[in-house]
């Protein structure tokens, strides 16, 4: 029985330009990092165009070669990384500036008012009650003490005085006195007393009615929002300017993350420089050419 002849195997690989093209990464089929240096969600297809491009520059020739490259790509991919990750801790930083201080004084506001009776009772007996309206910087007590002045607005305008309801609102609002200046309680309680005159007092000496004297007092209450709205509207544009320049401070990461971001970039610069002096001095003894020798810095200390 004849047996076929063996013929043997005379392949010098690809000789068409674009199977020596594909030939060129057979080495990389299975790279030794990619699988490590790669994270979850991160794109293989990414990383391997990255590859191809190194490859292109450097045209590695055998496996120490291949390999060395493809530890140049994994070390940009860290840096890539790196960048990424830079980036997302100065949005991070920024985009939560408004918020967390919208958020504090929210919390502080809401605090103050859930403690209100604590709050203003142990300012009385301090003797400093200056009243929620001491607090308005804070928008939460500045809503709060708006909405108390429009409710009065409405049942004076509706009821005329009730002196009991209308003086607890306002010293919940400025404290009981007495005041440096002149406030919306001092100027109740002059137009009350005013309203309680006698007719025939009044007349002769072209006293206010009382009628005219809760015009007055209508007056004053609605002067005193639009002031604490003004108030508020310039407040805001000045927590927006705030929320602006800490946005533009938070470009820069703060210290301990930017001393670790700082040493991760050194350590991978380091490498890198480290790597394609490797690959340098391979390729320069595989083309026969003359290797330089390594460059060393001393640092002297003193």
């Amino acid at each position: 029985m004849n047996r076929p002849l063996k013929v043997p195997n005379r392949a010098t690989g690809p000789r068409s330009f674009s199977g020596k093209a594909r030939a060129k990464f057979n080495a990389m089929t299975h790279g030794l990092f990619a699988q490590a240096v790669l994270l979850r969600g991160e794109s293989q297809c990414e990383f391997d165009l990255l590859l191809r491009g190194f490859c292109d520059s450097f045209e590695p020739q055998g496996t120490f070669e291949n390999v060395l490259v493809e530890k140049i790509a994994s070390l940009v991919w860290r840096y890539r990384r790196l960048l990424v990750a830079e980036r997302a801790e100065i949005e991070r930083a920024a985009e939560f500036v408004a918020w967390e201080d919208a958020r504090l004084a929210r919390s502080s506001g809401i605090e103050i008012l859930h403690d209100e009776e604590h709050l203003l009772t142990s300012m009385g007996r301090a003797g400093r009650n200056r009243g929620l309206i001491s607090y308005s910087e804070n928008s939460a007590i500045l809503d709060k003490c708006m909405v108390q002045l429009e409710l009065l607005h409405d049942c004076i305008k509706d009821e005329g005085f009730d002196r009991d309801h209308d003086l607890a609102i306002l010293e919940r609002l400025y404290g009981e006195g007495p005041h440096l200046e002149m406030t919306l309680l001092d100027t109740y309680r002059l137009w009350v007393a005013a309203a309680k005159g006698a007719e025939e007092e009044r007349q002769p000496n072209g006293c206010a009615s009382p009628e005219q004297c809760v015009t007055h007092v209508l007056a004053a209450i609605r002067k005193e929002i639009t002031r604490l709205s003004h108030f508020r509207r310039t407040q805001a544009a000045i927590v927006s300017q705030k929320a602006e320049l800490d946005k533009l401070r938070a470009r820069v990461p703060a210290s301990p993350v930017l001393d670790r971001i700082l040493k991760y970039e050194t350590a991978i610069d380091r490498e890198i420089d480290r790597t394609l002096s490797q690959l340098e001095r391979l390729q320069r003894i595989r083309l026969d050419q003359p290797v330089l020798p390594p460059v060393k810095v001393e640092v002297s200390h003193g």
